[in-house]
């Protein structure tokens, strides 16, 4: 039995000594794996807030082309002052300048004719954005009455903005066909 019994002893001991190389094994495993992701983590991580940031900003984008649009085409023939006012805050300061000089001429026939116009957004979407600049595509109609009648006006338009000091700010738009 004794016999027996030192037989066994150097198998424990060996099972023993199997058992903590592999705790040492899985220990360095283990460390390896969690330095591995601290530095994914790190890596990812800014990529990922950076697109949380263009996210957060595609909402700001998209309401200030809208509004841009809505304001642009929705106004009375007695108040035209009050549509330039409203909207000048929505714009660069280099779009402004040819903004009102465009505003002015039409203002001549909006008054001659005594339009008034009721702009609606019916869709926009993002076309491109980086972190300060972004052009949207907007779908708009207006409905406008004047002293020849009513008609409906179709806009298709790529509203292009810049970020200034932390403020979507309408750049420059055009038609889109």
């Amino acid at each position: 039995m004794s016999v027996l019994g030192t037989a066994r002893l150097p198998r424990r001991q060996g099972s023993l000594e199997f058992s903590r190389g592999a705790a040492a094994t899985l220990a360095v495993v283990a460390v390896v794996a969690l330095v591995a992701l601290v530095v994914q983590l790190f890596t990812v991580r800014p990529d990922y807030t950076a697109a949380e940031d263009l996210d957060a900003n595609r909402g700001e984008v998209v309401r200030t082309a809208e509004q841009f649009t809505l304001l642009v085409n929705t106004f009375d023939a007695k108040n035209i002052d009050a549509m330039k006012s409203s909207v000048t805050p929505l714009l660069t300061t280099k779009f402004q300048d040819s903004f009102e000089k465009t505003a002015d001429e039409l203002l001549t026939q909006v008054s001659s004719l005594n339009l008034t116009s009721k702009g609606e957004v019916l869709q926009s979407a993002v076309a491109s954005q980086d972190t300060d600049s972004a052009q949207v595509l907007v779908v708009a109609d207006a409905r406008a009455e004047s002293d020849l009648g009513t008609r409906a006006r179709h806009f298709r338009w790529q509203v292009d903005l810049v970020k200034v000091d932390g403020q979507w700010l309408v750049d420059n738009f055009s038609p889109v066909a």
